[in-house]
């Protein structure tokens, strides 16, 4: 009897020596974040960093990540975190338009279309000026940007494109508005589809060609629909993570500090790895189909016919809002121009 008892009080000592490190996780608050992105997206991998570093330094709350879309919709998402159903999230930018419209400038063609003027421009005062009018609209607060990359890739079955002449008569697909835009303003035609229904559509003959992410000529296989490649980067692609303000109120400053700093880790991570994977798109187009370049002269004139048509588009969406944004977007590129000309 003796030895039961022995053993039973060895068994409470070695619960009370583990539970203390055990029961912090159990016991901390949770924190959800949620997004859209797929398993093999760069945003998926940055989100569970985030958690990760996140978790390792607080006792008081737990993030846990529901990516590839596990809670909502995306549309849900944006919605959700409006209303605190969720604490944070990151969206696509075109899911914000509803209730901020002056986020259709960062769609806006040929505007950012380097790395160092998106980011001159999210870290400047367009990334400041959209940040406030975001929480203006939705009770969120802005903590940070979580990049997707430069777009596009302009693939197609007819001919090699390298001149705005080539894109005459061709039947392209658009992922959004402004691409169809541009793309109709250098003579072709445009058809807006869900990415998942190019790869038929390519094979079948339905559309000539596709303007789309880097990465989808190799993750969607459309090289073996497609015969040339032609790198546009045309647009910057990048999704706000935001925290309900609801949730924000409750934390203290401490946390606060935390969830600020991880976001911030997390925002440097995005810009890394989405330049590594456009490249890895790239690359992947040029082994399949080789690749065709545009001269400076052409992306000159392919900016030149495309942005009347887009500024229209733009101040109908967004008004005086959207144009002022665009200005600001403008201003930060231009002081950028300066700074390197020093």
């Amino acid at each position: 009897m003796k030895t039961i008892y022995r053993s039973l009080a060895a068994l409470c000592l070695a619960a009370l020596t583990v539970a203390p490190g055990a029961g912090l996780a159990d016991d901390r608050k949770v924190l959800k974040l949620a997004h859209h992105s797929p398993v093999s997206n760069h945003l998926s991998r940055v989100a569970d960093a985030m958690a990760k570093h996140f978790n390792e330094k607080s006792s008081q709350y737990r993030m846990e990540v529901f990516g590839a879309g596990t809670l909502y919709t995306e549309k849900g998402l944006v919605n959700s975190v409006s209303f605190g159903a969720v604490d944070m999230i990151f969206a696509a930018s075109t899911f914000w338009e509803e209730t901020t419209p002056e986020m259709a400038v960062l769609d806006f063609p040929m505007l950012l279309d380097s790395y160092a003027k998106a980011h001159a421009a999210l870290d400047g005062n367009m990334g400041r000026a959209l940040s406030s009018a975001l929480e203006r609209d939705n009770d969120i607060k802005v903590l940070g940007w979580m990049e997707f990359g430069l777009n596009g890739m302009l693939l197609n079955r007819v001919r090699p494109v390298r001149t705005v002449e080539d894109f005459k008569g061709l039947r392209l697909r658009a992922p959004n508005t402004f691409a169809s835009i541009m793309l109709e303003s250098l003579g072709a035609s445009s058809v807006i589809t869900s990415s998942s229904e190019v790869y038929m559509a390519l094979q079948r003959g339905t559309i000539d060609g596709t303007f789309t992410g880097p990465k989808s000529v190799v993750e969607r296989k459309f090289y073996e629909v497609s015969k040339y490649a032609t790198y546009l980067p045309a647009a910057f692609s990048t999704q706000p993570l935001v925290v309900a303000q609801r949730t924000w109120s409750r934390l203290d400053e401490g946390t606060r500090a935390l969830l600020q700093e991880t976001v911030a880790m997390g925002a440097g991570l995005s810009r890394e790895w989405a330049e590594e994977d456009v490249q890895l798109g790239i690359d992947g187009a040029r082994e399949h189909l080789g690749m065709q370049e545009f001269s400076p002269e052409t992306l000159a004139e392919i900016t030149a016919l495309a942005v009347p048509e887009s500024e229209k588009y733009l101040k109908k969406v967004a008004g005086d809002r959207g144009m002022e944004m665009l200005d600001l977007a403008r201003a930060d590129v231009a002081a950028l121009a300066d700074s390197q000309e020093e």
